[in-house]
């Protein structure tokens, strides 16, 4: 059995055992789940610790090496206008398949009552939050970083790319014997890294069933009411989105259906298990190179940057929150304001800050100028765990397919 059937599998034995263990919470299996969880905490950890080495030597070597500087702003302008394209294309759909999926929808008035008791301290917490974010001047200011290796540490990931990106290009201007000698040591690393990729990969049949079994015996209550119906419409519509993304990427790609779908499950499960599109940043490169054969410039340079700040389930995401947080608090959201929300989700995609639950802290300004209460995020950030998890798969989808179209609308064909 291949090593994807194996990861799917898992991924279904964790999700219908962790279902199983939050309906009958005495259990006596259910003492074993918080014995299981390290296991997938330490799986996606493996991951994860290769993401700052892989991404710096692959960006450092792809800039370094490419003489044509031409191509390089060839490929960089060319990734922005997809990016932007595919955004319009999640707006788009936010605004006209959310309040399609909503339409059916009732509220019972003693439901959202008991839904608003004891979402005092969600929303205090929330307001927090968003009274912590940094203003946008200082978004721009932090992605200069003072200091690279605090800035790897902290996972600021943006910042460390423009730094990446920046030494290459120093690197490329220094004498050829320096050079030479730096990519030799940047190429190590990167080779490295991906064997280490492929060792963390081989296992991922074991760090995916933990999570899994994790997550469901979690949160596999709580999908009731209004909010339940809100975490349907989520996997409904992100479902739809990598669907259309799947397809764009097949015709402006020309990339053939099984080869893509073969390159994007070991992503995607990594992402839906994890939460993070970041810890799939080894399994894309892995796909890129392997099973796509994407150029390497594409791959070293396109992909971290789409890892870093392309998210888009964003505008989607936006909407069905805007709709569902209009529905419980008594204020229905038109199409002035969901156009609103959706325009605000595409200028904001890239200044995501990098804190919990950093996308829904920073639509509350939105969600006032629109009429809906701060606190509606407070309810809705209860449950992100679940929605979490289709918006990660999302965005990975995003990620690799905008790399494929990069690739092949920029007309850049040379070997990996």
């Amino acid at each position: 059995m291949s090593l994807q059937r194996l990861v799917l599998l898992a991924l279904l034995a964790g999700l219908s055992i962790g279902s199983v263990i939050a309906a009958n919470p005495n259990w006596t299996i259910t003492a074993l789940v918080p014995w299981i969880e390290p296991i997938g905490t330490i799986w996606v950890n493996a991951l994860r610790m290769v993401v700052v080495p892989l991404v710096v030597s692959l960006l450092v070597t792809a800039v370094a090496t490419m003489s044509d500087t031409r191509a390089l702003r060839r490929i960089g302008s060319t990734s922005f206008i997809v990016w932007v394209a595919l955004l319009t294309f999640s707006g788009a759909l936010g605004l006209t398949l959310v309040p399609f999926l909503f339409q059916w929808l009732t509220i019972d008035p003693a439901a959202i009552a008991a839904l608003r008791t004891g979402a005092e301290e969600l929303a205090a917490a929330t307001a927090t939050g968003v009274a912590n974010m940094p203003p946008l001047r200082q978004w721009f200011v932090d992605l200069i970083p003072i200091n690279p290796v605090r800035a790897a540490s902290e996972g600021a990931m943006l910042s460390l790319v423009l730094f990446s990106l920046t030494f290459g290009l120093a690197v490329s201007r220094i004498a050829q014997e320096q050079r030479d000698a730096l990519l030799r040591v940047f190429g190590g690393i990167a080779a490295a890294m991906l064997v280490i990729v492929r060792w963390v990969l081989r296992v991922s049949p074991i760090g995916v069933f933990a999570l899994s079994l994790s997550v469901a015996s979690r949160v596999g209550s709580v999908a009731a009411g209004a909010l339940g119906y809100y975490l349907v419409v989520t996997a409904v519509s992100m479902t739809v989105l990598c669907l259309v993304l799947f397809a764009i990427t097949v015709v402006l790609g020309r990339v053939l259906p099984g080869k893509l779908a073969r390159a994007l499950l070991p992503a995607q499960v990594v992402g839906f298990t994890s939460r993070s599109s970041l810890a799939t940043m080894s399994a894309q490169a892995e796909a890129a190179t392997d099973v796509l054969r994407l150029p390497r410039p594409v791959v070293a340079f396109v992909l971290p940057l789409a890892v870093a700040s392309f998210k888009p389930h964003g505008p989607l995401n936006w909407s069905s929150l805007a709709v569902v947080a209009g529905l419980l608090y008594g204020a229905p959201i038109g199409v002035e304001q969901l156009l609103t929300v959706i325009g605000s989700a595409i200028l904001l995609s890239f200044a995501v800050p990098g804190v919990p639950s950093a996308g829904m802290l920073l639509i509350a300004p939105v969600f006032v100028n629109v009429g809906i209460p701060v606190e509606a995020i407070g309810l809705l950030i209860a449950v992100d765990a679940l929605p979490d998890m289709f918006k990660t798969v999302a965005n990975v989808t995003g990620q690799l397919c905008s790399a494929a179209i990069v690739a092949r609308v920029s007309r850049e064909t040379r070997a990996t």
